[in-house]
């Protein structure tokens, strides 16, 4: 997961189990798309 407050970015592991149950619908470009992973297009 991608964080960005301000001026600084941090970067933090996802839950292995959530991540799993997207990943059975979605693809991990159309999850930073969708702004899922955070850090993505706005």
């Amino acid at each position: 997961m991608v964080d960005r407050p301000g001026d600084e970015t941090t970067f933090s592991r996802l839950n292995e189990g959530e991540l799993a149950g997207w990943l059975e619908e979605y693809d991990l470009g159309r999850l930073w798309e969708k702004n899922v992973l955070g850090g993505g297009p706005h």
